[in-house]
């Protein structure tokens, strides 16, 4: 009997105990890999395709204050396509970016959650090609400064693991002066479009 006593009295110990706390304490690196479905909103021929993103920061904040900080840098390989019809002629379009940024992240975070905004500059390599009616292939290739806005939340699983869904649109400060590839293609343009791009992006966060 007090052997069955002692075993009952553990037992409801161990099931009402509170939990131990969790490390809260902030981690001063970040290493983050995501990728998701893109959008070309900035080209005129509306194509689409995948991302891949990878970041490196470094940054935190301070036990009892809810908001980290983190300069990062990202580089982010994104390919898109379209198929184009216009008369008799039929255009597949490939788009190709390779954008390297420096970025500053603000995280606003309520317990185990996180709201993420960066703001970010760097350079976006495009490549471009056409084939017309599967017998001409054009291509061009461009360099330009973008301007790179995201937003998302997270949950932090762990103190070295988080995940987060974010939202990264890519601004370029300018433009050729003619998209030669959607010209050949006969896509309807007035030449107003920035060929900037947009993200959503599944990412996995590595804290140390």
């Amino acid at each position: 009997m007090p052997v069955a006593l002692a075993a009952i009295t553990l037992l409801s110990s161990t099931a009402f105990a509170k939990p131990p706390a969790d490390d809260h304490s902030p981690t001063w690196f970040a290493l983050e890999l995501g990728l998701g479905p893109a959008f070309g909103t900035g080209f005129p021929e509306d194509p689409v395709g995948v991302g891949l993103r990878g970041a490196l920061g470094v940054g935190g904040g301070f036990d009892g204050v809810p908001v980290r900080f983190y300069l990062m840098g990202t580089l982010r390989y994104t390919n898109l396509w379209a198929h184009t019809e216009s008369g008799t002629l039929e255009s597949d379009l490939t788009r190709s970016l390779i954008d390297v940024s420096a970025d500053l992240r603000v995280i606003w975070t309520v317990r185990r959650f996180r709201i993420h905004f960066d703001v970010g500059l760097g350079g976006s390599f495009l490549d471009s090609e056409a084939r017309v009616n599967d017998r001409q292939t054009f291509q061009t290739d461009d360099a330009r400064l973008a301007i790179y806005l995201a937003g998302g939340f997270g949950y932090r699983f762990t103190r070295w693991l988080s995940a987060n869904l974010l939202v990264e649109g890519a601004l370029p400060t300018t433009r050729p002066e003619s998209d030669f590839v959607s010209a050949v293609s006969r896509v309807p343009s007035d030449n107003s479009e920035t060929l900037g791009w947009t993200t959503v992006f599944f990412n996995a966060s590595f804290h140390f």
